[in-house]
């Protein structure tokens, strides 16, 4: 658990956020591998996979379309994509072909830049200098399940929804579009299925707990419909 993608938190075992999850009925989980310890990864996927009662998401060291399906086959029914496809958008349409359209994530972390959002680096952790909408106009969402714009700035803030960045997305058509970044109440995530996000990916918000940011696994309960009648 990170705050602008530095400073991380250890949130404990992952069998145990998996259980409470469950007790919690979470409707997704999504799992990102930042370690290169590939044996080690695989032996933590079978068992968050073997645990979990709900769907899982992927992401992490994916570079080819044997990897996503290596990553299926541990039992995760999605991947995410980042900078695999950054470096090769033809990724893409190799692991749709493989695995499905449905079962392809794309996420995009975008940070500000005046009136303007570049891409951000995970290697580098600053902009990439790539704009979004060029990205955005060049997006192969016949390929796609989903496309996920998350807030850099915002990262484990908890300060509310970047509306500009929410605004763009709205915009998007033909693929689910999900929104990470600066979620800091149900009625945050009220707000963001209200404007038609599909998806609403809020770590912080569901595992640190007050100023100090102290672990502790919630999952409160949600009523979509009461935001979209």
């Amino acid at each position: 658990m990170t705050k602008q993608f530095e400073k991380s938190v250890y949130l404990g075992e992952p069998s145990n956020v998996v259980r409470m999850f469950n007790e919690m009925m979470a409707d997704e989980l999504a799992i990102t591998w930042v370690g290169s310890d590939m044996s080690l990864r695989n032996r933590t996927l079978s068992l968050i996979s073997s645990q979990a009662s709900m769907p899982l998401t992927f992401s992490g060291n994916i570079a080819s379309s044997s990897d996503a399906l290596e990553i299926t086959k541990m039992g995760f029914e999605r991947v995410c994509l980042t900078t695999a496809y950054l470096d090769n958008p033809g990724i893409a349409s190799e692991i749709s072909g493989e695995i499905g359209r449905s079962s392809v994530v794309l996420k995009i972390p975008v940070i500000s830049h005046g009136p303007h959002w570049k891409i951000w680096n995970w290697k580098t952790s600053a902009s990439s200098g790539l704009a979004l909408e060029r990205l955005l106009q060049e997006l192969p969402a016949e390929h796609l399940g989903e496309i996920i714009l998350l807030s850099v700035d915002r990262n484990g803030m908890r300060q509310g929804v970047d509306e500009p960045l929410l605004r763009r997305l709205v915009e998007l058509e033909g693929l689910r579009k999900g929104y990470e970044g600066g979620v800091s109440s149900t009625e945050d995530v009220g707000y963001l299925w209200s404007k038609g996000i599909d998806a609403v990916y809020a770590a912080s918000f569901l595992m640190l707990f007050g100023q100090f940011r102290s672990p502790l696994v919630d999952y409160p309960e949600f009523e979509p419909q009461r935001y979209l009648d």
